[in-house]
């Protein structure tokens, strides 16, 4: 007999009928438990991987009985949700054992869960993972770990796909993306701007050389802006300090943590986005400028490929896939191409077009009055309709249901 009365009861009837048919494909998702789902990651509202599992995390347990381990602590819970707050509560108290666990981490955090099952979800920011064919090895062979301890591999687009089984990964992997906190970043249509005020332009991130914010200026803003011209950058960074390497009055740089009221504020301050990342997991920044309102300058390749369309960014090709360690380029400043070097290639932008695309983005707001872009605005719609955490959620428990091979009871609510 099973675990559930209601099957017991229908094999009862079947077996006092002489006749014994039943679909177990059907019955068993029907009436076998919920699976005791565990969500593992650092929680913060902040970082990458912290905004990953909150995310997740809040949406998840609006629909699934889930638990919640706090993997690691980068940052403090400022502006986390209170679903979240109440998990991480009750995490403390609840020693039950747990028979899934979807882990939002790196491979090397693997065997830390306590759990049966383990499914990763992940990113990495080259063509190739580390401790692959590399002497690079600080955190491991990503491959093995990934193969040994993770019975599936979820990315949150189609380059990592191809990069995580082009390096090894054998076991099953999915596609989910990623979504755009929209309690925050909310279209906000820009007023006609002073005539003295200048064109605002904002990048934002870890602004490490592979998201090329010293390229940003000297080979973007510097093309694209005359003497005359009124315009502002502003850099929102954190970690390794821009100032010594940016010296320029229209540059303003920030160098410390926002919370995601502060950084959608910051948003509605400016006029364009613009985001030449050399190579992205997904790239959270330019979508969340979108969500705003913002026409927003893109690189199109990697992660940014899933949501790359003229009709709703400005979309900026790459001149070259180079070997990192040996480009050449000033945004060597912060040693990222040392630290990466022989762990694969990134795509380098095309300055030129990047360039060209802001000097137009500025003529065309000078044209229509200093007001809000329709680009902008089509952005922040497409947004709100496909990349909405509760949107992604749908599909990630779609996944889920593939993987453990279950029906979930909210999965078309």
């Amino acid at each position: 007999w099973t675990r559930s009365p209601a099957v017991n009861e229908a094999l009862t009837r079947a077996l006092h009928d002489r006749s014994l048919i039943v679909d177990w494909g059907t019955a068993h998702k029907q009436f076998v438990p919920l699976p005791n789902l565990m969500l593992a990651g650092p929680i913060d509202a902040v970082t990458g991987y912290g905004v990953l599992s909150e995310r997740f995390s809040h949406h998840l347990a609006e629909v699934l009985p889930v638990s919640l381990f706090e993997l690691s602590h980068w940052h403090d819970h400022k502006e986390i949700s209170p679903v979240v707050t109440r998990l991480m509560t009750e995490a403390r108290k609840n020693t039950n054992p747990h028979e899934v666990a979807l882990l939002f981490a790196v491979p090397s955090d693997l065997p830390r869960v306590p759990a049966r099952r383990r499914i990763l979800f992940s990113m990495w920011e080259t063509d190739r993972l580390p401790g692959w064919q590399s002497p690079r090895d600080e955190q491991g062979r990503w491959n093995k770990l990934t193969n040994e301890w993770a019975e599936a591999l979820i990315v949150p687009c189609q380059d990592q796909v191809e990069v995580w089984r082009n390096n090894g990964v054998t076991i099953p992997i999915y596609k989910c993306p990623l979504g755009v906190n929209t309690n925050f970043f909310q279209y906000r249509e820009r007023p006609p701007r002073d005539k003295d005020a200048p064109f605002t332009i904002l990048s934002y991130g870890m602004l490490t050389a592979r998201k090329s914010p010293v390229d940003t200026v000297h080979e973007v803003c510097w093309r694209a802006f005359k003497k005359k011209d009124n315009w502002r950058l502003i850099l929102k960074n954190r970690g390794t300090p821009l100032s010594s390497y940016i010296n320029d009055p229209h540059v303003h740089i920030i160098n410390t943590d926002y919370y995601p009221s502060q950084m959608a504020g910051l948003c509605y301050q400016a006029d364009a986005g613009i985001f030449l990342s050399r190579y992205e997991g997904w790239g959270l920044p330019p979508r969340e400028m979108m969500a705003t309102g913002l026409p927003v300058i893109w690189t199109a390749h990697t992660g940014h490929l899933e949501d790359v369309d003229p009709h709703f960014n400005i979309p900026i090709p790459y001149t070259a896939f180079a070997s990192i360690g040996t480009e050449l380029s000033i945004s060597s400043y912060d040693g990222a191409f040392n630290a990466y070097a022989g762990m694969g290639n990134w795509y380098i932008p095309d300055w030129q077009a990047a360039s060209d695309a802001l000097r137009q983005e500025y003529e065309d707001w000078q044209a229509r009055g200093r007001t809000q872009s329709p680009l902008g605005t089509r952005a922040a719609a497409y947004i709100a309709e496909k990349r909405s955490w509760q949107t992604c959620t749908k599909e990630l428990v779609s996944v889920l249901e593939r993987i453990l091979d279950y029906d979930f009871p909210i999965a078309n609510t």
